[in-house]
């Protein structure tokens, strides 16, 4: 869909059975999304042609999936016996993989990364509604040293993700308190966005320019939210559930690393 004339473009990604995180990787015009069904992790070209798989062995529950465009590395979490983040290169992913961080999670959702300044982050979702502070997002080094948590308190079910790297800013959806907030990334200036009748299970989330634009998964519905005015619009409705989103921007996958530190990975 085109955010600005409503046009509407199918690119027909076909035979998924349970489709949760999606991301893109402009300079080589590929999308990547995760099959929590099929346990696989795959990528076609936006064109809708060269379908195939990237991952396929040792997945349980990739919740959230996350394009390093400077570094060529896809990062994901996994919600499976083993609550676990990991990385791997765009190329030759089976053969580069490698397990960044490993458990103190109870149920990691979606993921970002920043390369722009070598952070991940992570939101890791609590089913415990008596205590209301114990879903959290976390943060470490795109290495996964220097783990620590970035947001908790009044979170419980945190899922989508996503950065204005324009202004150094995050924002989340919370399915349970069915709320946008968002946070400065020097960790202050947290404040609820949004949290009109429209929320009622969030689940994907995505920014462009002055909007945010998410899903609900209980009813299917992709809603757009005008930061500036405050107005909602309802974009489509398809059939539920409805998980993951990301906006196609072609100029968004710009710059480079702040830092020199070695790569993430070995470049084999």
């Amino acid at each position: 869909m085109n955010v600005k004339s409503s046009d509407e473009h199918m690119v027909p990604i076909e035979d998924l059975v349970n489709p949760r995180a999606i991301d893109y990787h402009t300079e080589s015009g590929q999308i990547y999304f995760a099959d929590t069904t099929s346990f696989l992790i795959g990528r076609q070209k936006i064109d809708g042609n060269s379908r195939e798989t990237v991952l396929k062995d040792d997945l349980d529950n990739v919740e959230g999936i996350s394009v390093d465009w400077i570094g060529n590395n896809l990062y994901w979490t996994n919600d499976g016996y083993r609550k676990t983040i990991s990385v791997a290169r765009l190329e030759r992913a089976s053969q580069t993989r490698k397990t960044l961080l490993e458990g103190d999670m109870s149920h990691p959702r979606a993921i970002v990364v920043d390369p722009l300044n070598s952070w991940m982050y992570w939101t890791d979702w609590e089913e415990d509604e008596v205590n209301d502070s114990i879903g959290r997002i976390e943060k470490a080094w795109m290495d996964g040293s220097n783990r620590r948590i970035f947001v908790t308190s009044n979170m419980l079910w945190p899922n989508g993700l996503t950065l204005d790297h324009g202004t150094s800013t995050m924002y989340w959806c919370d399915a349970y308190y069915d709320h946008i907030e968002k946070i400065h990334l020097n960790g202050t200036g947290r404040q609820v966005v949004f949290n009109g009748k429209q929320l009622n299970h969030p689940f994907g989330i995505s920014h462009y320019r002055n909007s945010i634009f998410w899903t609900e998964y209980m009813n299917a519905s992709v809603f757009q939210l005008d930061l500036t005015s405050g107005d909602v619009t309802l974009l489509r409705s398809e059939r539920p559930p409805l998980f993951g989103l990301r906006v196609y921007d072609g100029q968004s996958q710009q710059g480079l690393s702040a830092f020199t530190s070695p790569s993430t990975i070995p470049n084999k």
